[in-house]
């Protein structure tokens, strides 16, 4: 039967039905595309937003520590050496939790720059812990003068190694949230 001899009613049967199959196939390229966008989206906030978050995390828990070491020495109050004890105690356990929860990720992440970055972290606080401890143990001992020089010819260059491997991994997070945001504009253009 030839397009000539279709009737009106055929005519427009053929052409709703093309129009049917254009909107089912412009609807499923839509849907693949939503689909990959939000794929992509979840892996950036489970991967590297979440990793980024976890070293800030670490990286607070850090100056917590840093900050509550440095007032345990100081304070002269019963109450507040109390204060500050369980505070150096609490920053501590949360960097190593934090820290835990970041290497773990970063095991999953395909980027070596990134278990690389988190290495370093880690490596760095684990020598920083130790001399953390230290300190806590002089302070805990009432040994002010050999907290503080612990403190000063140990600490803080550990403690200015450990930010700086902190804001490594954050400046590497945000080149790499960055580019993503870059290809997701080159995606959608």
């Amino acid at each position: 039967m030839s397009c000539n001899r279709l009737t009106l009613r055929g005519k427009l049967a053929v052409a709703f039905g093309s129009l049917v199959l254009l909107v089912l196939l412009v609807s499923g390229l839509a849907f693949q595309s939503i689909s990959s966008t939000n794929d992509r989206f979840r892996a950036y906030v489970t991967g590297i937003a979440a990793r980024a978050a976890l070293a800030e995390q670490v990286r607070t828990a850090v100056d917590r520590r840093a900050i509550a070491e440095h007032e345990l020495v100081l304070v002269t109050k019963p109450e507040d050496f109390e204060q500050e004890k369980a505070e150096v105690t609490q920053a501590h356990a949360d960097v190593q939790t934090r820290l835990q929860q970041l290497k773990k990720q970063s095991v999953a992440d395909t980027s070596e720059k990134s278990r690389a970055l988190t290495a370093e972290i880690d490596r760095v606080e684990v020598q920083y812990g130790s001399v953390a401890e230290d300190i806590y143990s002089a302070a805990m001992e009432e040994r002010h003068s050999a907290a503080i020089a612990i403190m000063n010819d140990e600490g803080r260059p550990l403690l200015a190694a450990l930010i700086k491997a902190t804001n490594a991994y954050h400046d590497y997070t945000e080149a790499q949230s960055q580019q993503l945001m870059r290809e997701s504009a080159e995606r959608y253009a």
